[in-house]
């Protein structure tokens, strides 16, 4: 008896490229912004669409930071949003997304003063991936107690949005949630795209149109299947075994030179002793004992000029 094996649905998801552009379009990514954010943090969206706006600030504030390039942010006069979309999850990746939510808050900070202004910060990851393999669409991550799972500070508001929970979901399913509908097109293949063309409604078929007209490529190429995922996946921490590395090279050439340094510091001052007992008639015999130099050596460094 022979066993059909089920072949494997490929998976695919817009492009981190395509995305930040989709989002920083005036109109339709604006829009789409605007209806995430205001899902996600609670908001009325005509608030959040009139008030926030794009903000092209370089949110590095140190030569030493990983990555000063986030995805998206938008700003109003009390919050800024930062947008992150994930294709895949590594430690680098994972430390990016810390830092940049730390260095909105600090790079706020031009004086000591300016801590009681200072606008609330939430980070809104849109992720191919299940954070915490619990199987839910959002995660809301802030500053809590351990024990008692209570919040001790809204100062940190990290939101992730698990993608892959949709690609069971059909599209007509879920019309009726925002936040799923407007996110949907992230996770579509050609097939499944077209079908959004004829299922959604009119801000779906312009955000398709969008994503369509931003490198005027076919609607495929704009997706990345789960195998060149993992390839990136794979690329990043062969980078970052290499800066491991890198790092580790340097730290025992600096370290090497600093030991030079140190050491030349010290024969300096040698130098300088051995002169000194001979200005005050010490005999080359006793700075020989002394010092564990030779005569002749001794005798080369009152030579010296």
């Amino acid at each position: 008896m022979t066993i059909a094996l089920e072949a494997k649905q490929p998976k695919y998801f817009l492009k981190e490229n395509i995305s930040r552009k989709l989002f920083k379009n005036e109109i339709i990514g604006k829009k789409l912004a605007s209806r995430v954010i205001s899902e996600v943090i609670g908001l009325d969206y005509n608030d959040v669409y009139n008030n926030i706006k794009l903000s092209s600030e370089d949110i590095s504030f140190s030569a030493k930071t990983l990555s000063s390039n986030a995805d998206v942010i938008y700003a109003s006069d009390s919050i800024i949003i930062d947008i992150e979309v994930n294709s895949y999850n590594s430690p680098r990746k994972k430390r990016q997304l810390e830092s940049y939510i730390f260095q909105l808050h600090l790079g706020q900070l031009k004086n000591h003063k300016d801590y009681v202004n200072m606008k609330k910060i939430f980070q809104i990851n849109i992720d191919n991936y299940d954070l915490l393999g619990k199987n839910e669409f959002i995660y809301e991550i802030g500053l809590m107690d351990k024990k008692y799972h209570e919040v001790v500070s809204d100062i940190i508001q990290i939101t992730h949005i698990n993608l892959d929970y949709l690609r069971n979901l059909d599209y007509t399913s879920i019309k009726e949630n925002k936040l799923m509908k407007n996110l949907y097109i992230f996770i579509c293949g050609k097939l499944k795209l077209n079908n959004l063309i004829e299922d959604g409604d009119e801000f779906m078929k312009d955000s398709v149109k969008e994503v369509q007209e931003i490198l005027n490529m076919k609607e495929f190429d704009f997706y990345l299947t789960d195998e060149e995922i993992l390839e990136l996946d794979r690329q990043d921490m062969i980078n970052e075994l290499r800066e491991e590395v890198k790092n580790e090279v340097r730290e025992e050439v600096e370290n090497e030179v600093r030991e030079e340094v140190k050491n030349e510091t010290r024969k300096e001052k040698e130098r300088e002793m051995i002169k000194e007992f001979y200005k005050n008639s010490v005999s080359l015999d006793l700075i020989s004992k002394s010092t564990g130099l030779s005569i002749k050596e001794i005798e080369q460094i009152i030579k010296e000029n």
